[in-house]
């Protein structure tokens, strides 16, 4: 008997809200409707959490309920000053999710309110003010997005479905489970860092955790390498996917892939590192639907999103001396040296290819090239 009369509550629910752009519901009808399928792809949900005496005894969906700054530990560490991870601290803020309870504001599928960056933010030549953190993984400057199952790159924008997005690790991000990690946010004058910190997946799992962190900047804070204004930094990367995945879900993998990249939100211009369904290191992208996660452990990536003529610039990965970072730098100490320099770079769009060329004009005729593949 109880199955069916939420059964019909969420049909009752459905046919007087269908219609509107943006639907309200409670937290436990929303997770009917998920597992059910029933989500609208293209609809937003707002949380009734206010004005109603049937709320006003209910309890933050919490399990650590206190003002203390906890953050859990970082899951893995890496010694090269490559890497581009900033470590949470006090002076980072838990995001907080609209539809969520402070302070850990543990939740699935939330975002949160507009958040003013401080500064100008150049994406594929339009200059941004404002975004929306969402819980999922990725950031949008139109609208929050709760969509949990990734879209491949390039997608149009819809209305009130935002898809001008940057996407470190767009997949079904939880943090009700006890032991996951929170998503934190920090800004500077220049910058702002948002921190996906431990973080497990759909429905409350936390037997496996991902660590991962996005960077934008105005183009000028030093904090990434000169010339680029987005990077993406990851740790520890255990699972691709949640429970309710259409295409199938066991342990964390499988199903709809997880998306890496950005995208214009025009149908046509975007940038795909790749997508990721499976376990083990094995990298059959950069555009595949079959990527190994773990070939994102201890990345970074650092590129330019403010190309007006919509084409970025390759982004450089695996470079000598330790990274993306520092591995675009090579310091030769005599003359006759010779230094085998071994790295490959991802074009931003499948269809496009790389051409590769050796100079260094300050050296002049004393560099010479001895091959390049």
């Amino acid at each position: 008997m109880i199955k069916r009369f939420n059964l019909f509550f969420v049909f009752l629910f459905m046919c007087v809200f269908g219609n509107a752009q943006t639907i309200f519901t409670t937290p436990q009808n929303y997770q009917i409707l998920k597992q059910n399928g029933q989500l609208k792809p293209k609809a937003r949900y707002e949380f009734l959490t206010t004005g109603s005496s049937n709320l006003s005894n209910a309890q933050p969906n919490v399990k650590n309920n206190t003002s203390s700054f906890t953050p859990s530990a970082a899951k893995t560490t890496t010694n090269s000053s490559c890497q581009c991870m900033v470590s949470v601290d006090p002076t980072f803020t838990i995001v907080p999710m609209s539809n969520s309870f402070p302070p850990d504001y543990r939740n699935d599928d939330d975002y949160s309110a507009s958040i003013p960056l401080g500064f100008n933010f150049c994406f594929y030549g339009t200059s941004y003010v404002s975004c929306f953190i969402n819980n999922n993984g990725n950031i949008t400057f139109n609208n929050g997005l709760f969509a949990f199952s990734a879209g491949g790159f390039p997608a149009g924008n819809a209305s009130n479905f935002d898809t001008i997005m940057i996407a470190p690790f767009w997949g079904d991000v939880d943090t009700q489970g006890p032991l996951s990690g929170l998503v934190y946010y920090k800004k500077t004058p220049t910058a702002l860092i948002v921190k996906w910190h431990n973080v497990g997946y759909y429905s409350s799992h936390d037997d496996k955790l991902n660590d991962f962190q996005l960077i934008i900047t105005d183009g000028t804070d030093p904090i990434l390498p000169n010339g680029n204004n987005v990077a993406f930094c990851y740790g520890d990367m255990q699972w691709t996917t949640g429970d309710v995945s259409p295409l199938g879900n066991v342990g964390g993998f499988g199903g709809i892939p997880a998306t890496v990249g950005v995208n214009k939100g025009d149908h046509t211009n975007y940038v795909q590192i790749g997508r990721f369904n499976v376990n083990s290191s094995i990298y059959d992208g950069p555009y595949g639907a079959n990527d190994g996660i773990s070939f994102l452990d201890n990345k970074s990536y650092y590129f330019n999103t403010c190309g007006s003529n919509n084409n970025l610039p390759p982004i450089i990965q695996d470079a000598t001396g330790g990274g993306s970072t520092c591995g675009d730098t090579i310091r030769i100490c005599a003359l006759g040296d010779t230094l085998v320099y071994t790295t490959s770079f991802l074009a931003p769009e499948g269809t496009q290819s790389v051409t590769i060329v050796g100079s260094a004009p300050t050296l002049g005729g004393s560099f010479v090239p001895l091959g390049i593949t």
